[in-house]
């Protein structure tokens, strides 16, 4: 991958410090997520993409 000049660099102590302040309503969604109870999906939380912070990725 090549670098755009200017770009924001993906900050993954930001995403580990996201995750551990989830909401009540993030930890229910994260924990039938996790069990893969929605669609049998692979999906991570707290995901640095460029200069953002996704809540959940689906993997596939």
């Amino acid at each position: 991958m090549i670098a755009m000049p200017g770009a924001l660099r993906p900050d993954p102590q930001r995403a580990r410090e996201l995750r551990g302040q989830m909401t009540d309503s993030e930890v229910r969604l994260w924990f039938r997520l996790r069990a893969n109870q929605i669609g049998g999906h692979h999906f991570r939380r707290q995901v640095p993409i460029g200069p953002y912070v996704v809540d959940f990725l689906c993997v596939k």
